[in-house]
């Protein structure tokens, strides 16, 4: 028996950062603090680190969610933000989690064409427990066989 598969990563390959969302989550930014939006990868990443991100990973939903309120929280203080903080992290909360992505213009081709092709296919990502739920809220959970997050397994692919 012949198999044919691919894996893609989410972030990057299928998807990109939503572009209204970022104009958006900048002007809220700005709105509260006065301050323009300035966080760089490093600075997340200390941002998540204050947020209480375990070492091993985000290993359900509901831990995903309490994490980001709290993500969002430690992003509004280092922006200055301190009235009305866990209203103001809820707004942002609901408006980007699992919302801030757009597929790229190709995606839905390539997908087809993989998918007319006989293949199964599967997405792979350094990312948390909400892969699945994210792409299917972009139409594409017809497309996957399998999801592949490295919060649930425990290892960063390579």
């Amino acid at each position: 028996m012949r198999y044919k598969a691919i894996f893609f990563d989410r972030d990057n390959t299928l998807t990109k950062a939503n572009p209204d969302k970022i104009k958006w989550r900048n002007e809220m930014i700005k709105n509260w603090s006065g301050k323009d939006y300035n966080v760089d990868y490093d600075k997340m990443m200390e941002l998540f680190d204050r947020a209480g991100y375990p070492n091993s990973g985000l290993k359900s939903i509901e831990q995903e969610m309490i994490f980001f309120k709290k993500y969002y929280e430690e992003l509004l203080k280092e922006h200055g933000v301190s009235e009305n903080l866990e209203e103001k992290a809820l707004i942002l909360f609901n408006e980007l989690w699992c919302n801030d992505k757009v597929l790229h213009d190709e995606t839905i081709e390539v997908l087809e064409y993989f998918k007319s092709n006989g293949y199964k296919m599967g997405v792979i990502s350094d990312t948390s427990p909400s892969l699945q739920m994210s792409l299917e809220k972009l139409g594409l959970g017809k497309y996957f066989d399998s999801y592949t997050c490295s919060d649930l397994v425990g290892v960063m692919k390579p």
